[in-house]
C-alpha cells in the first residue's frame, strides 16, 4: 500500500505464476510450506484456507503447522514438499529433490516457476513480518 509500484509488479508476477501451469494443489502445498517456514500467523492462516480448498488433507496441514514431516500417500506431494523445504533450507535443493520435482511437474520450466513462486510468496511473508501483521481474529497463533 505504501509502495504502489511494488504492489503492481508483485501482482503481475503472481498472475504470471498462477497462469504458468503449476497444479493448484501442488502450488498450495508449496506456499503452505513456505508460510510455515517464515511463521507469519496471518500469511499461514490465509495459506491454510487455500490449501484446504485445494484438497490438502487436514493431517498434512497440521503436520506442517507442527513442523513435522507429513505422511504423504501422494508421491507428488512428497516431492514438492521436499523440494520446497530444501529450497528454503541452508543447503539448497539436492539433485535428487530436483529430479523428483521435475518428474512430478514434467519440465524444467515449471521447476523455475515453482522456485519463483517460493521467492514471490517469501517476499510477501517477509513484508508481513516487517509490518508485524496481526493474525486474523479467532485464529490460533503458530507454535514458535
Amino acid at each position: 500500500l505504501h509502495v504502489p509500484e511494488l504492489a503492481e509488479r508483485f501482482e503481475l508476477m503472481r498472475e504470471h505464476i498462477l497462469a504458468a501451469g503449476l497444479p493448484n494443489d501442488l502450488l498450495q502445498l508449496a506456499t503452505l510450506v513456505l508460510a510455515r517456514h517464515w511463521s507469519v500467523d496471518y500469511v499461514w492462516n490465509v495459506r491454510v484456507g487455500l490449501a484446504a480448498k485445494a484438497g490438502i488433507a487436514p493431517a498434512i496441514i497440521e503436520a506442517i503447522r507442527e513442523r513435522r514431516r507429513p505422511h504423504f500417500d501422494n508421491d507428488s506431494y512428497d516431492a514438492i514438499y521436499v523440494y520446497t523445504s530444501e529450497l528454503l533450507g541452508p543447503d539448497g535443493v539436492s539433485d535428487a529433490a530436483h529430479r523428483r520435482a521435475r518428474d512430478v511437474l514434467g519440465s524444467d520450466v515449471l521447476i523455475i516457476e515453482l522456485a519463483a513462486l517460493v521467492g514471490l510468496y517469501t517476499m510477501l511473508a517477509l513484508q508481513g513480518r516487517a509490518a508485524a501483521i496481526a493474525a486474523q481474529p479467532g485464529t490460533q497463533p503458530l507454535p514458535k
